[in-house]
């Protein structure tokens, strides 16, 4: 996320932040009567910005489509 790979610009802490309630919902989402499979990932103006980060995102690959 938005790193340079470095100490100087680790990456943003709040895309990590989203990135780790993503995964909760992925790996939880069963117990609530969802399906993992078809998590949906949806926002407007920043909200939008970070669903877009997250598309790109290694980190958060598979988590969602």
């Amino acid at each position: 996320f938005l790193s340079t790979g470095d100490q100087i610009v680790p990456g943003n802490m709040g895309l990590k932040d989203q990135n780790l309630a993503i995964r909760w919902v992925s790996d939880n989402i069963e117990y609530f009567g969802g399906n993992p499979k078809r998590i949906m990932l949806t926002g407007t103006s920043a909200g939008g910005a970070s669903v877009h980060y997250h598309y790109l995102s290694p980190s958060s690959r598979g988590l969602f489509y």
